[in-house]
C-alpha cells in the first residue's frame, strides 16, 4: 500500500505540472487526502489484485508507444515525405490553375475586339416556375432616377440592387435569372429620354 501511494503521488505531481503548463488552476485538480489516497488503494486491491513485485521507479513520460524500429521508423518518414510531396504538388497545381484563371480573365477585358463598344446592364429578365410553365418579371434601370424598377405584371414598384440578385441567382423561392439585356453605353439616346417641360412626362 505504501508503494501504491507513493507511485500515486508522482502521478498527481505530474499531472499538477502538467495542468499548470496548460494553464488550468490547482483548484480543479482532484483532492488526494490521505482518506481518499487510503480508499482508492483498498478498492483497489479488492477488485483489482497488485499484481507486479515493485513499482516502476519512473513513470514514462511519453504516451505509447515508446519504442519504435529503425524499419518502423522508416515506414513512417517515408509516408509523411510522399504525403508532403502530394499536397506541395496538389497546392502548386491550385496556383497555377488559378493563375491561369486570372490571366484569361484579364485578357479577355483587354482585347480591342472586346472594348471597342462599352456597355452596361439595362434590364434583367427573371423566370420563375419550370421550364415549361411558370412566371416573367423583369427589372429595368431608370437611368433617370438612377434606380432600379421592377416590372411584375401591372405592378411597377421601386426596388435595389440587392433583390435583382437575389431573384438573379434563386435565392428567392426557385426563381432565377433567364436573359441580361445590355446597351451601348456611348448611344444616350437609349438612355436620356425626351420629357414635355410642361408637365415633366415623359414623350
Amino acid at each position: 500500500i505504501k508503494r501504491l501511494k507513493d507511485y500515486l503521488t508522482v502521478l498527481q505531481q505530474r499531472l499538477e505540472s502538467t495542468t499548470e503548463q496548460q494553464g488550468a488552476p490547482s483548484s480543479e485538480l482532484p483532492s488526494t487526502s490521505p482518506s481518499s489516497v487510503a480508499a482508492i488503494s483498498s478498492r483497489s486491491v479488492i477488485h483489482k489484485p497488485f499484481t507486479q513485485s515493485r513499482i516502476p521507479p519512473d513513470l514514462p513520460m511519453h504516451p505509447a508507444p515508446r519504442h519504435i524500429t529503425e524499419e518502423e521508423l522508416s515506414v513512417l518518414e517515408s509516408c509523411l515525405h510522399r504525403w508532403r510531396t502530394e499536397i506541395e504538388n496538389d497546392t502548386r497545381d491550385l496556383q497555377e490553375s488559378i493563375s491561369r484563371i486570372h490571366r484569361t480573365i484579364e485578357l479577355m477585358y483587354s482585347d480591342k475586339s472586346m472594348i471597342q463598344v462599352p456597355y452596361r446592364l439595362h434590364a434583367v429578365l427573371v423566370h420563375e416556375g419550370q421550364a415549361n410553365a411558370g412566371h416573367y418579371w423583369a427589372y429595368i434601370f431608370d437611368h433617370r432616377e438612377s434606380r432600379w424598377m421592377k416590372y411584375n405584371d401591372i405592378a411597377v414598384t421601386k426596388s435595389s440592387w440587392e433583390e435583382l440578385v437575389r431573384d438573379s441567382f434563386g435565392g428567392y423561392r426557385n426563381a432565377s435569372a433567364y436573359c441580361l439585356m445590355y446597351i451601348n453605353d456611348k448611344a444616350q439616346f437609349l438612355i436620356q429620354e425626351e420629357f414635355n417641360k410642361e408637365t415633366g412626362q415623359p414623350l
